[in-house]
């Protein structure tokens, strides 16, 4: 049987597993902002720049990628199934590890929201890749952001019948490029529409994040 304590630990491992996802960016946010305030990059040349950028220049790589092969096409999901993993009837959480798409906890709602909690890289309109970073908190309800949710076609033909679901949501973000060096409060805030795909199934669950794309506010 599961515990309230097997359901905390769950938690604690969901929230450092999504904090390492992204540290190379928010610790690269975190050097542009001491620089912009006076620092100079000798002071942190303890860390390896040639591995730091590396995960979140790989997402951002292989983001773009995704989005020239999504043909669009996506199977929209009632919104009497957000609080469930259900389509036609059949559970698509192979693992286990989903609560819901937009409802309770663990939901991908809040797997996409948690990740701009760190800050994580947004593939923007313009085709560019962002840090944003949402002033919200970690433990914020992100399943009351949702605007739509759909299930993406193509990806139910994956091994292991890996399903993705797409959630948009709308977050308050700040985003700054990487050549920017300012302090976060010059970064003006702006409410993103934000697209994100996530598997429910496969050998790393929670932790297979396909994109997340600024969208326009009439998708």
């Amino acid at each position: 049987a599961v515990t309230e304590r097997d359901d905390d630990e769950n938690e604690e491992d969901t929230m450092v597993r999504s904090t390492s996802k992204y540290v190379a960016a928010s610790l690269a946010l975190a050097l542009a902002l001491a620089m912009a305030a006076g620092a100079s990059a000798q002071d942190y040349e303890e860390y390896d720049y040639e591995v730091l950028p590396e995960v979140p220049q790989e997402f951002a790589d292989s983001m773009k990628e995704y989005a020239e092969e999504d043909t669009g096409a996506c199977d929209p999901i009632p919104r009497s199934l957000w609080n469930t993993t259900v389509r036609d009837g059949k559970d698509q959480d192979c693992e286990g590890w989903w609560q819901s798409i937009a409802g309770d906890a663990r939901s991908v709602a809040d797997d996409i929201g948690q990740s701009f909690a760190d800050g994580a890289p947004l593939l923007m309109q313009s085709g560019n890749v962002s840090t944003c970073v949402t002033p919200l908190d970690f433990n914020y309800n992100f399943s009351l952001n949702v605007k739509s949710a759909c299930w993406p076609a193509g990806t139910e033909t994956e091994p292991e019948g890996n399903h993705v679901a797409r959630v948009t949501l709308e977050l308050p973000l700040q985003c700054y490029d990487e050549n920017q060096a300012v302090p976060l409060e010059d970064i003006p805030e702006q409410t993103i529409l934000v697209q994100g795909d996530v598997a429910l199934c496969g050998d790393d669950a929670g932790e297979d994040q396909r994109s997340y794309r600024q969208v326009a506010d009439n998708q």
